[in-house]
């Protein structure tokens, strides 16, 4: 299991005119639209800077489907 967190991307919402999650999985960035969790249990994280509030867990896999609503993260556990 990897740890992964997400949260909302002001920046990048206003640019695409929509919302937009940046998903940290893999020592990677990854912009998503919407996201589901199987099976995995997420925390909320206060942080002292910006992104103020993330949610966190620990996951076995996150796929990526584009969709005709966005790019959706799968998150399993």
């Amino acid at each position: 299991m990897r740890r992964f967190f997400i949260h909302y991307n002001k920046q990048a919402s206003q640019k695409a005119g929509r919302n937009v999650l940046t998903l940290h999985w893999q020592n990677a960035r990854h912009m998503v639209n919407h996201f589901r969790s199987e099976g995995v249990n997420m925390e909320s994280h206060d942080n002292k800077r910006q992104p103020r509030c993330v949610f966190r867990g620990f996951a076995k896999l996150v796929r990526f489907i584009n969709t005709e609503h966005g790019r959706l993260a799968v998150i399993q556990g």
